[in-house]
């Protein structure tokens, strides 16, 4: 009698876990057809039901909805964080235990996705919205993975077109009327509410794996600045100097990262805070002190461990 209770509690929980589920099965019906808003609903009030916490469904259209509904001319202006909120919850589903099987299941979804914010990210570049475009770039290249299934033949995908932002390294005369004006005073506006943000959390103490103005390491630090504009990074110091643009020391300017090693390991950044042809200085976590400002080219110590400078910004 145990075993045969057994059995079928073990039947119940399979059933549950991965066979079909008919307000799963609404949600993706609704995606396809097109109705967002109720996509959205429906999957906010399956997750706030707890026997829906084994499912990574929900919090999938969640964030696919939201992305649909990121550029939306009703539905944006009242959400104007959907475009975050999506990312954020994109995020959350990656973190489930099935997100692999999931995003194989749902490849074609996915694929069609990135074929979306691919087209949204050229648009909003096209009308010099440059801190969502930078936003969904950075999505694309670091979150946005498309599992394909074994065995799976399609035609050759279209490759990513490169998207080269408008931008020059000398800022043009305003009574020109040069459409690059706003472009390259709105990049500058970014790297100046990168630097405040990161100046406001001067004097927060050193903490290891610290990632909130609680206390910071040096790669939650930075994490934490750049996120509050949008800007996803890797955790790890490393990962961050792989993820983006090398460039020159000399050409180093405000909001731009900076790194230093250790023998041949990457084991600091910080954020670069002198404009070019300025010395290098940065803002950063030190173990001993917290979040500091720092003159690298007169302090011995990190001058002799800078790696190189990287850039996120155009």
């Amino acid at each position: 009698m145990k075993a045969g209770l057994l059995i079928f509690v073990v039947l119940l929980f399979t059933s549950m876990s991965f066979g079909q589920d008919k307000k799963i099965d609404q949600l993706e019906v609704l995606y396809s057809q097109k109705h967002y808003t109720k996509v959205l609903r429906k999957a906010n009030k399956l997750l706030a039901i707890p026997d829906y916490d084994y499912s990574g469904m929900p919090t999938f259209y969640k964030s696919l909805a939201l992305f649909r509904l990121a550029s939306d001319v009703e539905y944006n202006p009242r959400h104007p964080e959907s475009l975050e909120k999506a990312i954020e919850t994109y995020i959350q589903f990656l973190a489930h235990s099935k997100a692999n099987i999931y995003s194989k299941a749902h490849y074609f979804e996915i694929a069609a996705l990135k074929r979306y914010l691919i087209g949204l990210e050229k648009d909003l570049t096209a009308k010099k919205e440059l801190k969502n475009a930078i936003i969904i770039r950075n999505f694309l290249e670091n979150q946005l993975q498309t599992v394909r299934p074994s065995g799976l033949q399609l035609p050759q995908e279209q490759k990513q077109e490169e998207i080269v932002y408008p931008i020059k390294n000398k800022r043009p005369n305003k009574t020109h009327g040069n459409n690059e004006v706003y472009a390259e005073e709105e990049i500058m506006a970014l790297r100046s509410e990168i630097i405040s943000t990161a100046n406001a959390q001067l004097g927060v103490p050193y903490k290891w794996a610290g990632t909130s103005p609680k206390g910071f390491d040096c790669s939650g630090y930075t994490g934490f600045v750049y996120n509050s504009q949008g800007i996803q990074l890797p955790r790890s110091a490393a990962a961050q100097k792989e993820h983006i643009e090398k460039i020159k020391i000399s050409e180093a300017r405000e909001g731009d990262l900076v790194f230093f090693k250790s023998g041949s390991k990457i084991t600091h950044v910080g954020i670069v805070t002198s404009a070019i042809n300025e010395p290098l200085t940065m803002i950063h976590a030190s173990t001993s002190s917290g979040i500091i400002t720092t003159n690298i080219e007169t302090s011995k110590y990190w001058r002799g461990k800078l790696a190189g400078v990287g850039r996120i910004i155009p």
